[in-house]
């Protein structure tokens, strides 16, 4: 095996990013062992509210496309977001506007909000170079500096994720 093609993987990132209901993609891994031997596993982010069996085929039909297209056979893992939810996406934007702050190419992903009566958690994963100074504990601290910023009610419930692929 070797490092992916980076062209590979931009190829795959388009793709994906191209098909209607699919919102985002995160923690795309692909191992390439040479003609005919690559595999590929990656989580999309699509709209909870979607039909179950059509986002499932839809899903199947890209996958059938890799290994076309690629030769590569994937496995793509759903992650339900709420695409059309206007605070959600409010929060998500200042946040993601605000994580320069944390560190340079700091992203988001897998970003959920659970209203609760005295508090709503913000859940979502935060994407660190793996050059990155800061240790785990400080980009919390920092990521939820950010948080507080939004208001008092708000909490982050934050895991700190590495790339499995270069950008």
């Amino acid at each position: 095996g070797g490092r992916p093609d980076p062209e590979k993987i931009q190829k795959i990132r388009e793709l994906l990013l191209a098909r209607e209901g699919i919102y985002g993609l995160h923690d795309l891994v692909l191992h390439d062992y040479g003609p005919g031997r690559c595999f590929a596993t990656v989580h999309a982010e699509v709209d909870a509210e979607s039909d179950l069996e059509v986002m499932h085929d839809a899903i199947d039909n890209i996958e059938q496309e890799l290994r076309h297209k690629f030769s590569c056979l994937a496995v793509i893992h759903m992650d339900p977001i709420r695409a059309n939810d206007e605070e959600t996406n409010l929060l998500r934007a200042s946040i993601a506007k605000a994580l320069p702050r944390v560190g340079e190419d700091v992203t988001l992903h897998d970003f959920r909000r659970v209203v609760g009566p005295t508090h709503t958690n913000l859940i979502f994963d935060v994407v660190v170079p793996y050059d990155t100074k800061r240790n785990d504990a400080e980009l919390r601290a920092a990521v939820d500096e950010i948080v507080a910023e939004l208001g008092d009610t708000y909490r982050a419930v934050v895991s700190i994720d590495r790339p499995f692929v270069e950008r």
